[in-house]
């Protein structure tokens, strides 16, 4: 008689992905697939919210024309800003809130509320419940519609700060923007995430990335007008010049900013996997609300 096979051992994977026929990365379309739908109804439930939308893009507005009128004032005194330009400093600003509203989109609502509503409501025992990645989770769960808002308007005024230092509209250079803006947000997310998961090990449940959000507004700035040591912070501590600064100086005639504008995917890839194993370190000696 032939012996029957000997039984599968039971799957590994994590939640969402089975093991199995078609390898580790099987169940990443049904992920796909969910988030896509989830996405799509979100979208639909807060446009159903017009005045929200409406006061929304009149603050974000408002908001960079405040912005805007400060940098003018300040270069109708001075002639230039430790020789980066008016229209430069705008360019700056422009790209910082292109890669800013992606962050904003997807992880600010989620770093604001972690440790508050998942820590200490307990939100997260429903999370670790579901058969779907809890990160994933999270960020649909916390996604800001209305903060692509930011996305448009950063691109509008880097288009214009372009034109002004006649920077080429070429395809090259719309998809060096668009690609190093992604980089860039995913370098913010990623040292947001970080500083947010700490909250599993910090006391107060609110991790340390809200008293070090205003970091990030230097990043908006040329890093090179700062003392050594905020440069040195900014780039090797917290890399935060690589959420605006660096990627977005690829566009002046700097040869040794350009090299350092490439490594922003490896910063923002870098960032991410940290905060991938925090959460999941922070997953494992998590035991229900209050703990």
């Amino acid at each position: 008689m032939t012996p029957l096979p000997a039984p599968a051992p039971p799957a590994s994977a994590g939640p969402g992905i089975r093991a199995g026929g078609g390898g580790p990365l099987r169940g990443v379309p049904r992920i796909l697939s969910i988030a896509a739908h989830y996405m799509g109804q979100t979208v639909k439930v807060k446009l159903a919210y017009r005045a929200e939308l409406a006061v929304s893009l009149v603050s974000s507005l408002l908001w960079s024309a405040v912005n805007l009128v400060f940098f003018a004032v300040i270069f109708g005194e001075v002639p230039s800003m430790k020789g980066w330009s008016f229209e430069q400093v705008v360019f700056l600003y422009g790209f910082g809130q292109y890669a800013f509203g992606i962050f904003s989109v997807f992880a600010f609502s989620l770093m604001w509320q972690f440790g508050s509503e998942y820590l200490v409501e307990g939100q997260l025992d429903r999370v670790l419940l579901r058969p779907y990645p809890p990160l994933l989770q999270m960020v649909l769960d916390q996604l800001s519609v209305f903060d692509a808002i930011i996305v448009v308007k950063g691109v509008a005024i880097a288009g214009w700060a372009a034109w002004r230092l006649g920077i080429p509209f070429s395809l090259g250079s719309v998809v060096a923007f668009l690609a190093l803006g992604v980089a860039a947000a995913a370098v913010l997310t990623g040292i947001a995430l970080s500083l947010t998961f700490v909250s599993f090990w910090w006391p107060n449940r609110y991790g340390l990335f809200r008293p070090l959000f205003t970091l990030t507004e230097y990043s908006r700035y040329p890093i090179r007008i700062f003392p050594r040591w905020v440069q040195v912070l900014l780039t090797f501590v917290l890399p935060f010049g690589f959420a605006c600064f660096y990627p977005a100086a690829w566009f002046f005639d700097d040869v040794s900013l350009r090299r350092i504008a490439w490594l922003t995917p490896a910063v923002g890839a870098a960032c991410m996997a940290l905060a991938s194993t925090l959460l999941r370190r922070g997953i494992d000696r998590y035991e229900s609300a209050g703990s």
